[in-house]
């Protein structure tokens, strides 16, 4: 599992960051949610890895993996009855919950370089007069902060 990948000893994942990115990439394309949330799952644990790192793999691809957690945040259509907006219960998480605590660890290791790309993501999608994408900008501006 991709996720597991950050708890391995001493893995030089710096020389497979390329791929793994791919891999993201072709993961949020797809329409697999569980796929989605263990890729988020797996950049939150490499952020917590890395937290007190001076050399980051996290920092290198940092506004890459917030243009991703920012697509995640509004992945899954948000219920009248709030399943997807808040978790059934403690060990599962929806995509946006998932992309809302990768991007607040994203902002512990690089936040300089993230802030403002969730500034204007927040500045151009607060105004819209959907609650659900005023709601998202909110996520994203939370999650930064």
């Amino acid at each position: 599992m991709l996720a597991e990948v950050p708890q391995v000893g001493n893995l030089q994942i710096s020389s497979y960051i390329e791929k793994i990115g791919m891999i993201t990439l072709q993961t949020m394309q797809g329409d697999n949610i569980t796929c989605i949330k263990h890729m988020f799952y797996f950049w939150t644990l490499m952020c917590r890895m890395e937290a007190n790192q001076t050399e980051s793999v996290i920092k290198s691809c940092a506004s890459s993996l917030i243009d991703i957690a920012l697509t995640g945040l509004s992945k899954e259509d948000m219920d009248a009855d709030e399943k997807t907006v808040q978790a059934i219960n403690d060990e599962e998480y929806t995509v946006a919950e998932a992309a809302e605590i990768l991007i607040t660890e994203i902002s512990i290791i690089a936040k300089d370089t993230i802030w403002p790309e969730l500034k204007k993501f927040f500045e151009t999608n607060f105004p819209a007069a959907d609650w659900r994408i005023q709601y998202v900008a909110m996520l994203a501006l939370n999650a930064g902060l």
